[in-house]
């Protein structure tokens, strides 16, 4: 026998003795379930004996790479299910040696299999990573519990199969599905996985808001933009209509399970019409959708709403970006130093981040005191490019609420108080409330019995003068 190569990723124990009953069962009937369906190597076949008989022989054909003998003695044995004496006769060897060198092959083969499946697997996953956008952060803080909550429900085989993290521009909602898809390429939770952003507008840490050049996401774009990712192996790839693209696209996604991201989803003109193309692709496949409003009317979505950094996690985030930026004078300031931040800009993590960048500029108290007076052009950039868009697209109603809901207490008020300080009548209240809140401008918490109205703390201090500007 050759001598054994040295090990790049040693198999567990177990692996060991999987190896060898897959041996030992290669003429068996096809069992009801095996640990390898969870390996990279696995692919279905016309059953699950036949898919495990071909990684032991893609695992020989690799062995027999550096130990012709021990590929060639495991085949004897067991594909041909010669017995040992005859084994022994044919390479002229007694029996005992015979066993001896079967022990030795299991275990070359069991290592030459987990090599393959390591090997594999790091291939998938920077070939799946490969399909995400650059990461915008360095480090998230405080998202562990949300990474967790999202998986659970992304992770589980059954409803819901469409899922919406939401929240108000610059919550972290694009860098919590990174992370999310990071960890579950890493731990082979799906087969496949797929990104498609729907973003037209991107702001810079200097508060300079760039368009993008990507087309507007209709439903054929996102056919095309996944077929793209999921279908080019196809040698007709070249061929195939758009309609033959979503035939194909809907086949593969009712078959193997694959979660897709569709980032930045209310810049959709007809989200409507896409729900609906999702719908025709769901299960075992899931959809993870990140947008700015609240799909409230759709009753198969399950809501994550991302809420802002808690003060803790806000000043440890902009120590974080001022050590990575090289501002010492901040890095080492004290919590009551930087509480003025939180108390001004909120959790939100693109404002810290910008904040931060700023203070290369301009001193902490003249810094804020811009956020206040919404003065300086990057201050500006910030409050359009989360504010915009939103306030456009508000009632009259909708908008007296929201320059109301400065005067409410930062814990919230209720409907009786909101309807004091708007003068609004009880139904303009609700429909006004309604839009808000489904555009992540307004918080609600409460109980069956009765619910808080609040707004993040960067909405408060945007309101104070910026909207004064778009309302006049």
């Amino acid at each position: 026998m050759a001598a054994s190569d040295t090990r790049k990723d040693p198999p567990p124990p177990i692996f060991n003795q999987q190896v060898l009953q897959c041996l030992r069962d290669w003429h068996a009937a096809s069992p009801a379930g095996h640990p390898w369906q969870g390996l990279t190597l696995f692919a279905t076949a016309a059953s699950l004996r036949t898919s495990l008989n071909r990684i032991l022989l893609i695992g020989l054909e690799e062995l027999a790479q550096s130990d012709v003998q021990a590929a060639q003695l495991l085949r004897l044995r067991f594909a041909d299910e010669l017995t040992a004496q005859a084994v022994a006769n044919r390479l002229n060897v007694v029996e005992g040696t015979v066993y001896k060198w079967q022990r030795e092959g299991v275990e070359r083969l069991a290592e030459t299999v987990w090599q393959m499946e390591a090997d594999s697997r790091r291939g998938k996953q920077q070939r799946l990573e490969n399909r995400l956008p650059s990461a915008t952060y360095t480090r998230l803080f405080g998202a562990d519990r949300h990474l967790q909550a999202v998986t659970e429900h992304l992770i589980a085989p059954e409803q819901p199969w469409l899922m919406a993290v939401e929240s108000l521009g610059g919550m972290g909602k694009t860098s919590l599905a990174h992370a999310l898809c990071r960890s579950l390429i890493a731990h082979n939770h799906f087969e496949e996985v797929g990104w498609v952003t729907a973003q037209q507008q991107q702001l810079s840490l200097g508060g300079v808001i760039h368009q993008t050049e990507r087309p507007a996401l209709t439903s054929a774009e996102l056919v095309h933009a996944l077929a793209q990712q999921l279908l080019t192996d196809a040698p007709d790839y070249s061929l195939l209509s758009l309609q033959q693209k979503e035939e194909r696209l809907t086949l593969r996604f009712r078959a193997i399970p694959h979660l897709v991201v569709i980032d930045n989803l209310e810049t959709l003109t007809d989200v409507d019409a896409l729900l609906a193309h999702l719908r025709d692709w769901i299960n075992p496949t899931k959809f993870l959708l990140t947008t700015r409003h609240r799909l409230l009317d759709q009753a198969d979505i399950h809501h994550f709403v991302l809420p802002e950094l808690g003060q803790a996690d806000a000043i440890a985030l902009v120590r974080h970006e001022a050590q990575l930026r090289n501002l010492p004078a901040v890095t080492s300031a004290s919590d009551e130093e930087l509480a003025p931040i939180y108390a001004v800009v909120g959790g939100n993590p693109l404002a810290l981040r910008l904040v931060v960048g700023q203070l290369h500029i301009h001193p902490l108290p003249t810094l804020l005191g811009d956020l206040r007076a919404a003065q300086g052009s990057a201050v500006t950039g910030l409050y359009t490019h989360i504010y915009w868009q939103a306030w456009q697209t508000l009632s009259e109603e909708a908008r007296r609420v929201l320059l109301a809901m400065p005067l409410v207490p930062p814990d919230g008020g209720d409907l009786d108080l909101l309807a004091t300080i708007s003068q609004l009548s009880p139904d303009a209240l609700r429909d006004g409330l309604a839009q808000l809140v489904r555009r992540n401008l307004v918080d609600v918490r409460g109980d069956l019995r009765q619910h808080l109205y609040s707004i993040h703390s960067l909405t408060r201090t945007f309101l104070h003068q910026q909207v004064l500007r778009w309302a006049g």
